[in-house]
């Protein structure tokens, strides 16, 4: 893998070890824009400010402190932070195993790569094995002083860290209108026929993040000197009188163009 490792470890099953590498599976392509002087264009620097007289602030003299309710102010220093730490280790540590449909996806946080670190064959194995059983194992892990839970599993042959979110994390549907049991039929039944007039397979390349892409080119453009374009407003949908009729459009749309596609072929 030509990516460079972001830490090495032990996944530990047992009394079983395997020496593995840790890869990000994701890439930040956001466009990352600097703070510029408008004058002469030399990037500015932000600073600390005091917000009740903007008088400046030099960073050795803040400090992490956390408001209360009733106003006052509970100060810690790093001393204190670094006290709460967990001990470091190398080690992931597998806690039990589960089926792969059993974690639900608002538990899914971030995905790495596992490669191999020493022994190819314990690695490709417990990857092999992790596939043919269809299941994933729960782990746990410190890494740069913090704790994770994690879900690995195989993929293409090869191992995958995902990093759960704790349940403190989640937010429960209890703040949202209850279902209720008088629905419309005729919405439901003309949802289903939506739904599965739109079936199809999952293709991840088909999505990308059009906003990125138009900021580049634009980045682009400016850059060679030439001219942007003026957008063209978007003309507002007229909105449906029902969810029925939004519907029922929905559908004489999708088989107007399916009517095309078989004079086409």
């Amino acid at each position: 893998m030509a990516a460079r490792a972001l830490w090495k470890a032990v996944v530990r099953v047992g009394s079983a070890s395997v020496g593995v590498r840790l890869y990000s599976a994701v890439h930040d392509r956001t466009a990352r824009f600097h703070l510029l002087h408008a004058k002469d264009r030399v990037q500015v620097h932000e600073r600390f400010r005091r917000v009740d007289d903007g008088s400046l602030v030099e960073p050795a003299e803040a400090f992490s402190g956390y408001v209360l309710e009733d106003g006052g102010v509970v100060l810690l220093d790093k001393k204190e932070k670094s006290a709460l730490a967990p001990k470091p280790s190398r080690d992931i540590d597998v806690i039990h195993s589960v089926g792969l449909s059993e974690l639900p996806l608002s538990s899914f946080n971030r995905p790495y790569w596992l490669g191999p670190d020493g022994d190819n064959d314990a690695y490709f194995a417990l990857a092999a094995a992790l596939e043919q059983a269809e299941r994933m194992v729960i782990v746990e892990w410190v890494m740069r002083n913090k704790h994770h839970y994690g879900a690995l599993c195989a993929r293409d042959g090869r191992l995958m860290l995902v990093e759960l979110r704790s349940a403190d994390q989640w937010l429960d549907v209890k703040g949202l209108p209850a279902p209720s049991a008088a629905t419309n039929s005729r919405e439901v039944a003309l949802a289903e026929q939506l739904i599965t007039a739109l079936d199809g397979e999952f293709d991840h390349a088909a999505f990308h993040d059009s906003y990125r892409e138009g900021v580049q080119k634009l980045i682009e453009t400016k850059a060679r000197g030439g001219r942007v374009a003026k957008a063209k407003p978007e003309r507002k949908r007229p909105a449906p009188s029902s969810l029925s009729a939004a519907l029922s459009a929905s559908l004489r749309t999708m088989n107007k163009h399916s009517a095309k596609e078989k004079k086409s072929a």
